[in-house]
């Protein structure tokens, strides 16, 4: 029922164990290094709810490419080949939630027919494949993915009550537009660190942009990206460093340098630990393709 890989980094429940009936899997995942791309596949008849905790995930769905950041949430809907491309697996912390609807709409998740295919169809809205969700969700995988091992004699109920509650959330959050959550004064931080990536980048003059001290710019920022404005700068400046890797003649020590690294030893050490591989290694299976 519980399978674990590394120090704690990852705990995964099938809870058809627990019930034959139950046919769905929650899985929790803190990466404390970037890992392999996870290969492409799919969920026969099931459905995939990501919610990330902290950091973020670079996840392919029929060939595009989605971004998922810090308190959201993204979905594979049935039988949709997926994967993380040629992106690694990125260091993070979430939770993923794989079950079929379809089984449990009139006994789990829905009383009756129509009540039961009314939530499947929201769920399955796949007008939004990313969207922000909320800690509540969070909780509620915290607190399903505990469940099993407590000794409790009324453990498929409160399953039972936690799946319906979780997907629940996730309509609401599905049907919640924020447009202040996309364009609020971090969208400026993020337009200034995309126009400055070549430069070296000071937290000091991003917190005078937002007109904050440095200590609650960090605060803020943290809270939006789910990672420090540092790791968010170092992270934008990687992904530039992989395009000139890969089209230009450039060598490792001018790209490190044209990014204002401090050195090429400290570039190809940051190029590793966001993509796994060392930037030469890089350059050379770009140029193979």
């Amino acid at each position: 029922m519980n399978k674990k890989t590394g120090v704690n980094e990852r705990c995964v429940v099938d809870f058809s164990v627990i019930d034959k009936e139950f046919s769905f899997t929650l899985g929790k995942v803190n990466y404390i290094k970037a890992r392999q791309p996870l290969n492409a596949h799919i969920h026969e008849n099931k459905i995939e709810i990501v919610y990330i905790v902290k950091g973020e995930q670079i996840y392919n769905v029929k060939d595009k490419d989605y971004v998922v950041q810090s308190g959201e949430c993204f979905i594979v809907y049935a039988d949709e080949l997926h994967s993380t491309g040629c992106n690694p697996e990125d260091k993070a912390y979430f939770y993923y939630f794989i079950i079929n609807l379809n089984k449990h709409k009139n006994n789990l998740i829905g009383y009756g027919d129509i009540e039961g295919d009314n939530i499947v169809n929201l769920v399955n809205n796949n007008q939004d494949r990313v969207f922000k969700g909320s800690t509540k969700i969070a909780d509620i995988f915290d607190n399903l993915i505990q469940i099993p091992f407590k000794n409790v004699p009324y453990k498929k109920t409160i399953i039972r009550n936690l799946v319906s509650e979780l997907l629940l959330n996730v309509i609401e959050c599905k049907n919640t537009h924020d447009d202040d959550y996309y364009n609020n004064t971090m969208q400026n931080i993020t337009d200034y660190i995309e126009e400055n990536i070549y430069s070296n980048i000071s937290i000091s003059e991003l917190a005078e942009i937002c007109r904050l001290s440095e200590t609650r710019f960090k605060t803020k920022f943290k809270n939006q990206f789910g990672m420090p404005p540092h790791e968010y700068i170092l992270r934008r400046k990687i992904g530039t460093a992989k395009i000139l890797l890969s089209t230009t003649d450039m060598t490792i020590t001018d790209v490190a340098f044209t990014l204002s690294f401090s050195s090429s030893q400290y570039f190809a050490t940051v190029f590793k630990r966001f993509t796994c591989m060392s930037p030469k290694d890089y350059k050379k299976i770009s140029s193979e393709k």
